[in-house]
């Protein structure tokens, strides 16, 4: 059974789904759609590495993964896991910025 949005505490009214894939809305708290930001991450994500590493390798021992774990994510078919975002944010200045622009 699914609630009504106004039956359901505000907290979790705000994550309701929206058109918006905006990651900068969801930083907000606004309203944003999960699945479209989930579409277009792995290709921020690529343009975030080509933009701050040389290639698949260097990005690979700046994060300590392995090379195919790297590449895939040079090649934008795969999205890292949080703690690999959390780290570029603390480690490169730009990042927070950069991830959290309009996608």
């Amino acid at each position: 059974m699914t609630l009504p949005l106004s039956r359901l505490p505000q907290e979790y009214v705000r994550f309701q789904r929206a058109p918006s894939g905006n990651f900068a809305d969801m930083l907000a708290g606004r309203p944003c759609d999960p699945q479209a930001f989930r579409r277009v991450y792995p290709d921020r994500w690529r343009e975030f590495l080509r933009r701050n590493f040389r290639n698949p390798l260097h990005a690979a021992v700046f994060f300590d993964v392995d090379e195919r774990t790297a590449r895939h994510w040079w090649e934008g078919s795969t999205a890292p896991q949080a703690w690999v975002i959390a780290f570029a944010v603390r480690a490169i200045p730009s990042a927070m910025s950069f991830l959290a622009e309009a996608a």
